[in-house]
């Protein structure tokens, strides 16, 4: 018999249009201000770029062997914790979506209690087929 040994698995998250384009308004709100040199005003526009690129950086998609998801988007953010055995439903969500380009697309988790949940892994497909698989050895232990 062959024993599976089940590590972490990390899955870092993509920059959508949506994120990208977000990026892009408070880098320019930010520079406008220092620009006008309204320093009220672009302390929180700063402040609120820096939060906003950590968080594009550091958010992580983290499977664990005690059969747990973490969400974990940044520092300054709380870390999301989905247990496999909750998850009542997995799907691929197209939502405008064209080649590389996904302006909100994803992965959609539904919980048993009615969370939903919305990841944006690199690699997409990579992430759903482990999500599956490990739901899957829940339902059907060895």
């Amino acid at each position: 018999p062959q024993i599976e040994v089940v590590m972490n698995r990390i899955f870092h998250a993509k920059v959508t249009f949506c994120r990208g384009l977000v990026l892009i308004i408070l880098t320019a709100a930010t520079l406008f201000t220092l620009w006008r040199q309204w320093p009220l005003v672009a302390l929180p526009a700063m402040l609120l770029l820096l939060w906003w690129i950590e968080r594009l950086i550091h958010t992580t998609y983290t499977l664990t062997p005690d059969q747990q998801l973490l969400i974990d988007k940044g520092r300054f953010s709380h870390t999301s914790i989905i247990r496999l055995t909750d998850v009542r439903h997995l799907q691929r969500s197209q939502a405008m979506q064209k080649r590389h380009l996904s302006l909100w697309g994803g992965i959609q988790i539904t919980c048993n209690d009615g969370r939903r949940f919305t990841l944006h892994p690199q690699h997409e497909e990579e992430c759903l087929a482990e999500l599956q698989r490990r739901c899957q050895l829940l339902d059907n232990p060895r």
